[in-house]
């Protein structure tokens, strides 16, 4: 294998790259490229950054070649390997360095700059680096796979940035990289691209647009409700909501009752997520389709924007002629209830599922059981669901005996 000096250029065979941000990367420098006859820094590195090195040599390898490379410092067993490995440090530098570097590491002592093992522990900017990696849960230490090709977006008072995700099979943690978005020519380069002819690249700007939350990309994504790919359409769709912009109702609410573009699930978070009297006045249909699942969908929608401006609806549901959408209205009104009263509406008095049928009358033998579940008198109990009755309208036997 060739030396090369640590933090030397390296001559990139595809010509110099560019950052995120669509100007000119920083050189790449070499790291770890070592042959006999050539001194190299020894020193002991972070246990850490042993771990997360040998991930990279085994699941981020690029620039593959025909031909591998054997250690030409003497071993019984050779020791080969090909291929490359490219890191990014948080100053924005770049380091490439061959698979064998793990072995030099490990077997030779070698200790590669402090610049290197800095970019190989950070967790942020990894951009570069192959999207398909493995790695390895920080809390059991078992290997998690990352194959999300796609972007996912997270805004926090930093600014808004990509991150890849995934989770580790073994514990369930969660795992993200991330890699910081520009705003100003981002914008401007997702909204040329939204007339871009391939249609992935069409949906990958108006997702872009959505998250980097442009109000002048409103008109444009409206003209894309009208495109020919319906994976435009529900990408124009889902940006239009989380901008806020109300000409997204009119088609959520179609594939909430038709699901078309979008999923009758995935219609139900972005509708609540406008929140504005213009959405739950857009639901007073569906509360009244006659096909069972459109119904339920709009009482997710309801309970999850919340607020006393949505009980009126709910109420109106708990005379469903369905037994299962009167419960789901139950449930979701049952949120603006203190706890003991939410367990009173449950039938296990746990507060949760299944929930009272609250056209269904309670009785005495109801009361002094319930009673008995919560630890409470039973006068106690009396009072408190004759206050829940008064308010959503639930029959009681010994008030219609009385």
């Amino acid at each position: 294998m060739a030396w090369f000096e640590d933090l030397s250029p390296y001559v990139d065979p595809e010509g110099d790259a560019e950052d995120d941000t669509g100007g000119r990367a920083a050189p790449v420098l070499n790291i770890g490229w070592l042959a006999l006859g050539h001194s190299f820094p020894e020193g002991p590195v972070p246990a850490a950054f042993l771990v997360r090195l040998a991930v990279l040599v085994t699941r981020a390898r690029i620039v593959l070649s025909r031909r591998s490379h054997t250690c030409s410092f003497g071993h019984k067993k050779p020791i080969i390997g090909s291929g490359e490995i490219r890191v990014v440090g948080d100053d924005g530098s770049r380091f490439a360095a061959p698979v064998m570097i793990h072995h030099y590491v490990t077997d030779h002592g070698y200790r590669p700059p402090d610049a290197f093992i800095a970019a190989v522990l950070r967790n942020t900017g990894l951009s570069w680096e192959r999207m398909y990696e493995e790695d390895l849960c920080a809390s059991c230490g078992f290997a998690l796979q990352i194959r999300k090709k796609h972007k996912v977006y997270r805004e926090d008072e930093a600014g808004i940035e990509s991150v890849v995700e995934g989770f580790c099979g073994g514990c369930g943690v969660s795992y993200q990289r991330r890699a910081p978005l520009p705003s100003g020519a981002t914008i401007q380069r997702a909204l040329t691209q939204l007339g871009a002819p391939d249609p992935d690249m069409r949906i990958e700007a108006a997702t872009d647009l959505s998250y980097l939350r442009s109000q002048d990309s409103i008109p444009p994504l409206i003209a894309l409700l009208r495109d020919v790919h319906v994976g435009v359409r529900r990408a124009a769709t889902l940006a239009l909501a989380r901008l806020k912009a109300e000409e997204a109702i009119a088609p959520l609410i179609e594939n909430l009752e038709h699901p078309n573009e979008i999923s009758r699930d995935g219609a139900i978070k972005p509708l609540a997520g406008l929140g504005a009297d213009a959405v739950l006045r857009a639901l007073e249909a569906p509360l009244r389709n006659p096909d069972m699942p459109v119904r339920s969908a709009a009482i997710e929608v309801l309970a999850r924007i919340g607020g006393e401006a949505t009980e009126p609806l709910l109420i109106q549901r708990l005379d469903d002629p369905e037994a299962s959408i009167r419960r789901q209205a139950l449930r979701a009104l049952a949120s603006r209830v203190d706890r003991q009263e939410r367990r009173l509406l449950t039938h296990e008095c746990d507060g949760t599922d299944p929930f009272l049928d609250p056209r269904v009358p309670l009785d005495e033998a109801w009361l002094q059981q319930t009673a008995s579940r919560m630890h409470v008198p039973e006068e106690e109990a009396r009072a408190r669901i004759e206050v829940l009755a008064a308010r959503f309208g639930i029959p009681l036997r010994w008030r219609d005996c009385g």
